[in-house]
């Protein structure tokens, strides 16, 4: 029924649902460790800069989601910056990292979001039951993985998911991507 401010990410999985009447969380960390519920009608707003921390995923809503995560009608205004020197971290504008199936259906990133593996919506989408489902979606903010250390790897940027390795399914109905996306690629 109001407007929240998160300023300490909540150590926990998160698997119920989260309805924000059209309210604005405010972040300065990601507000879930794990979420694998739902969240809609929200604006996410603030930003996350974890570039000196050793974190490996960040994203405003949470580090992972480990069993699939549903996102209506919700817009990420928050910048993203994840700690740049480790193979594939992870920043996404709701989510780092994933395992499992993402749904976004209206919904947008307007913010820059910057690391490794750097998405407007999701970060680093990975494994066998990895799927992402994403419809009238939209990213208008910079991506890039500038500054990254790159190891081994590449890393992967992009306008909704920086890296899909190992994917199931891609599902991008109605979406755009209107933003500058730069990565070093390797």
């Amino acid at each position: 029924t109001a407007d929240i401010t998160v300023s300490a990410t909540l150590d926990v999985t998160f698997t119920g649902t989260i309805d924000g009447n059209g309210k604005t969380i405010t972040v300065s960390a990601p507000v879930f460790t794990d979420f694998s519920g739902t969240l809609k009608n929200a604006v996410i707003a603030g930003a996350i800069d974890e570039s000196a921390a050793e974190s490996t995923n960040v994203g405003t809503v949470a580090r992972t989601s480990s069993a699939g995560a549903t996102f209506e009608n919700v817009k990420n205004t928050a910048t993203v910056k994840a700690w740049l020197k480790v193979n594939r971290n992870a920043a996404g504008g709701f989510i780092g990292y994933s395992p499992a199936v993402l749904t976004f259906k209206n919904c947008a990133n307007t913010a820059a979001i910057n690391g490794y593996c750097a998405g407007g919506f999701v970060g680093y989408l990975a494994g066998a039951a990895s799927e992402i489902y994403a419809e009238g979606c939209t990213n208008s903010g910079a991506i890039s993985d500038t500054g990254t250390v790159k190891v081994k790897n590449a890393g992967g940027v992009g306008g909704l998911v920086g890296l899909a390795d190992s994917t199931k399914k891609l599902s991008f109905k109605d979406c755009h991507n209107t933003a500058d996306i730069s990565g070093l690629c390797g």
